[in-house]
């Protein structure tokens, strides 16, 4: 806006005014006016400046047309006042470089602050996963001694079913036997016999039973195991956390591992329905009870930590999404500081040419002055003191005038500052990471995406074909369970048979006599078996013994790893109170954004360094796995008893 130049004079009308009407007055005292200024409710502001002066004998009128100005011969002082107003911006609601500065310092701190939290909570989420690991390694073990067990089982079955039959054909030589008083003494001792093997039997029955309720079990452990795998494995691919490179080495001993776990799946049944939690209290026949029971509240303790972290991801989501609107609101207060450096520079310049304007209208009016002076110097005497307060005023406009030019300096220095703070502000802009980076990383975590997308359909389709064929394998089994207890049936007929004929074999007494030798013989035969029987019997007894310190044991490691778990939780406090502490000295360390990008960059570096070892270390970890399973398989260990093993296991 241009300044507005007013001309008040209250006591002189141009129009209507006569010279006969204008009368000699004596001199009258000048009027101090103030500078004031006038404040408005906008964001610019008018600065007004005024001051008196009395004329003479003449009125200048300005016209669109032309100039004329009066001659006035009377004496009459006129009071006169000037306003100039000029408009100032308003820099109050500016926002200053040091704000700036300040929010980009707590901006770049809050990144930092979150991408640690998210590299924490990548590095808890691969221990879990080897630890998942070791447990599917540690229960597959288990299946393997198990096996073993069960075929030292149907061996000592086998056994028993050759005695059985060696029985029988003793039973049949004895027909041919007169003397019957010691044949049925050797048939009653026959009977205590049989009766106690198949009490050893029904034992054994029972302990194959045990061991398969126990395989069962194993197999819905794989198989809950195997789900919380999946689920690790989909939260990895939703937050697009990329997977480490891996050796050729390295995938065919991860084949291999889920080769041997595809042959403990479960069956069609039990792989179609949905999860259900398994109550492990029902098992209290044999010893896996309460073991399966801690095993399951471990599980449960997991979860709870994997929701939390889940709520923690959640709020990082959050936050992360607040800064991004800050750095937008941000973005657009310097495309509106711009745009009012544009304004201002433009304003300037009005103001620029105002000012010459000025400079040239009172250049006319001194020349006017000069002139109407050289007119009047007959009048001079008369007016000498109206002259000196003429040039009193005079004075106080160039004054006036002389603070608009330091004013305007002002303001030329000013916008130079705003220009310089403009050229830092865009620098700085210049320094944050460019857009075309983020998408190109995002890029690379949807082709890694989809590789792991392709590899796990081979997997699956190699399990599926091991299922399959696992599936075969169980339906023959099942079969061959059928043809042996068609095969013990026809057993039973045949001793109730025999039984018959043994109830004949009495009025055939006379004729047995003659063979009691061979009895006797026959009898020493049985005691030695029977001999044999009562050490097979001890030694179950043995073994027994030592599952049950096995057990208690193994109650002992559930107690202490209890005790780690709540020492974890406490150093997991404890640890948080360290983070905390942690964030107050990085608000007070952390100097320029620049030197952040570098301890970024030094931290990966860090931790691809951290976690090539880790993965070296599992390296290791699977090479001696496979040494251990090759020594497993040697002869020498096969021949062990099944006890031997499990006392080796829980040393």
């Amino acid at each position: 806006m241009l300044p507005i130049f007013q001309v008040a004079s209250p006591n002189f009308d141009k129009k209507n005014m006569s010279l006969a009407e204008i009368s000699a007055k004596p001199r009258q005292r000048r009027v101090n006016v103030p500078v004031h200024r006038i404040l408005s409710d906008n964001l610019e502001t008018k600065k007004t400046f005024s001051a008196n002066f009395n004329t003479r004998r003449y009125a200048v009128s300005d016209d669109k047309v032309g100039k004329t100005t009066t001659i006035l011969e009377d004496d009459e002082p006129m009071r006169t006042e000037i306003i100039v107003e000029t408009i100032e911006p308003d820099t109050s609601t500016r926002i200053t470089k040091k704000q700036l500065s300040r929010e980009n310092m707590r901006l770049v701190e809050e990144n930092r602050h979150l991408s640690s939290k998210f590299h924490e909570l990548e590095e808890l989420s691969v221990k879990k996963i080897t630890k998942l690991r070791e447990k599917i390694n540690v229960l597959q073990l288990a299946n393997t001694h198990f096996k073993k067990d069960i075929e030292e089982l149907e061996e000592n079955f086998e056994q028993i079913l050759h005695e059985n039959e060696t029985l029988k054909y003793e039973l049949e030589k004895l027909r041919v036997c007169k003397k019957c008083e010691d044949f049925q003494v050797a048939i009653e001792n026959c009977h205590t016999e049989s009766e106690k093997y198949q009490k050893e039997n029904e034992s054994v029955k029972n302990k194959y039973k045990e061991l398969h309720e126990d395989l069962q079990m194993l197999k819905i452990v794989v198989f809950r195991l195997n789900t919380q795998l999946e689920r690790y494995q989909e939260l990895l691919r939703r937050n697009n956390i990329p997977r480490p490179s891996m050796d050729s080495y390295h995938k065919r001993d991860i084949e291999i591992s889920g080769v041997e776990l595809s042959k403990e799946i479960l069956s069609d049944v039990h792989r179609d329905h949905k999860h259900i939690p398994v109550l492990w209290g029902n098992v209290n026949k044999h010893t896996l009870g309460p073991l399966l029971d801690a095993y399951e509240d471990s599980i449960k303790e997991k979860d709870e930590i994997i929701e939390e972290y889940e709520s923690e991801m959640n709020k990082f989501t959050g936050k992360m999404r607040e800064i991004m609107e800050e750095n937008e609101c941000l973005y657009k207060r310097l495309n509106e500081d711009e745009n009012c450096s544009s304004k201002l520079s433009i304003e300037l310049e009005s103001v620029k040419r105002e000012l010459k304007n000025t400079k040239d209208q009172n250049d006319a009016l001194i020349k006017k002055c000069s002139l109407k002076q050289d007119k009047l110097e007959e009048v001079l005497r008369i007016y000498e003191a109206k002259v000196d307060q003429m040039t009193r005023d005079y004075d106080v406009l160039h004054g006036e005038y002389v603070k608009i030019k330091t004013e305007n300096a002002a303001l030329v220095e000013k916008a130079k500052s705003c220009m310089n703070s403009q050229e830092e502000l865009r620098s700085q802009l210049h320094n944050f990471i460019p857009i075309a980076v983020h998408n190109s990383s995002v890029n690379e975590c949807k082709k890694w995406y989809e590789e792991l997308k392709l590899q796990y359909e081979a997997e699956k389709e190699k399990l599926v074909k091991n299922i399959e064929s696992h599936v075969k394998t169980i339906e023959d089994l099942n079969k061959e369970i059928g043809n042996l207890n068609s095969i013990k049936e026809k057993l039973e007929n045949n001793v109730s048979h025999l039984e018959k004929q043994i109830k004949k074999l009495e009025t055939k007494q006379l004729e047995i006599e003659h063979n009691l030798n061979g009895v006797q013989l026959s009898r020493s035969a049985l005691k030695k078996q029977l001999h044999k029987a009562m050490e097979f019997a001890r030694d179950m007894v043995a073994e027994q013994e030592m599952l049950l310190k096995a057990l208690n044991q193994r109650q002992i490691e559930n107690k202490a790893v209890k005790k780690i778990g709540s020492d974890i939780a406490s150093r997991m406090d404890y640890l948080k109170s360290q983070l905390k502490d942690v964030q107050k000295n990085a608000w007070q360390d952390f100097a320029t954004v620049e030197q952040t990008i570098q301890d970024q960059a030094n931290t990966i570096e860090t931790m691809k360094g951290q976690y090539e070892k880790e993965i070296d270390g599992l390296k290791s970890i699977i090479a001696r796995f496979e040494d251990d399973k090759d020594s497993n398989i040697k002869p020498e260990n096969m021949s062990m008893a099944h006890y031997f093993l499990l006392k080796n296991k829980y040393k």
